[in-house]
């Protein structure tokens, strides 16, 4: 992202009332009436009125949305709900969002419009896309601060994406799915929902599948996903980018560069006090993010890519081969060379 761009735009933060209600939010609160959940009871809190859901005029902020999402799971009865959520999730209503996903001629084509269209249907938790040769990696970024909230929501979009294509009656692709937290005891929900390809206790929260899979024929390609792509970007272009997530595209694009977290302040015309101030509001610190991108980096590149260790470092400005085994172990728990041992 250009600094030009960065002086015209505003940034869509935690406070920042972009989330329709009557889209995710409603969805959200529908599964938990359904089950007897008082209205007044899930809307506690939150600064949200049922009255206004169904004027259908009403959007909230992520932190609004983050206070329903943390009612529901204490009052759900049951271990699920991450998971029925992100079953209702799409095509939803999102207008040309909708018919671009409804018109796309594989799953790639799909893919491409969650990416770009996420401030609208992954308004917590940013999805990323890399391909490489064989695989195609989805990343997951919290954009929202979403907190102890983040697995829920984690759990919802991968849900949510793994399940693109079925309302064409298109088979569910074989993805793999990577999860940073140890084996939860409900495990049989995982398994129902999104299949036996589980990995717990892994670096990072990530989905996995064989590129042939991407381009698998849903549909012809059409003039009507054409056209829905292009209202999809247009409707993008009028709203800001997240405010955390361009911190993170910056510095995705300027890790190799090693960003300064004055440079980065700079790069969003602040200075360093008001950027980490910033920072804090979405509860994410300069340090963590750099070390974040640093680590997810380096294990693609050990994994994917067969770097050794000395190329790594190389390619993450590491002049100290030493500097950045202490940096790995900091990050991973594991020093470099134990790692490529036990996962490569």
């Amino acid at each position: 992202m250009s600094g030009q761009r960065s002086t015209e735009l505003r940034w869509l933060e935690n406070d920042s009332r972009f989330i329709i209600a009557h889209q995710q939010p409603a969805t959200l609160m529908d599964i938990l009436v359904s089950r007897g959940v008082e209205k007044n009871r899930l809307l506690r809190h939150t600064g949200i009125f049922y009255e206004d859901v169904i004027r259908g005029q009403l959007s909230i902020s992520p932190s609004q949305f983050l206070k329903l999402v943390e009612n529901s799971e204490q009052l759900y009865p049951g271990k699920d709900l991450s998971f029925v959520f992100g079953h209702r999730i799409f095509p939803g209503n999102y207008g040309p969002v909708t018919d671009a996903l409804l018109q796309s001629a594989n799953l790639n084509q799909a893919l491409d419009i969650a990416c770009l269209c996420h401030s609208m249907i992954s308004p917590l938790i940013t999805p990323h896309k890399i391909i490489d040769k064989d695989i195609c990696h989805i990343y997951f970024y919290d954009t929202s601060g979403s907190g102890k909230n983040q697995r829920f929501i984690l759990e919802t979009m991968m849900t949510a994406l793994s399940h693109f294509g079925r309302w064409n009656n298109t088979q569910k692709a074989p993805w793999h799915y990577s999860f940073n937290y140890p084996q939860p005891e409900h495990i049989e929900q995982y398994q129902v929902h999104l299949g036996s390809k589980l990995t717990f206790n892994a670096q990072l929260c990530s989905m996995q599948l064989p590129v042939d899979y991407l381009f698998e024929k849903w549909e012809d390609d059409s003039t009507a996903y054409t056209v829905a792509r292009q209202q999809s970007q247009e409707i993008i272009a009028q709203q800001p980018n997240s405010f955390l997530y361009a911190v993170i595209q910056y510095l995705h694009e300027h890790i190799r560069h090693s960003p300064s977290l004055e440079s980065t302040a700079s790069h969003f015309h602040m200075s360093p006090a008001t950027f980490k101030r910033k920072l804090k509001k979405h509860g994410a610190r300069f340090q963590n993010l750099q070390d974040q991108i640093r680590k997810q980096i380096a294990l693609y590149l050990f994994q994917h890519k067969s770097y050794n260790n000395e190329q790594v470092a190389e390619y993450l400005n590491f002049n100290d081969i030493n500097n950045f085994r202490r940096s790995f172990k900091r990050w991973t728990g594991m020093t470099p060379s134990l790692f490529r041992s036990d996962f490569i």
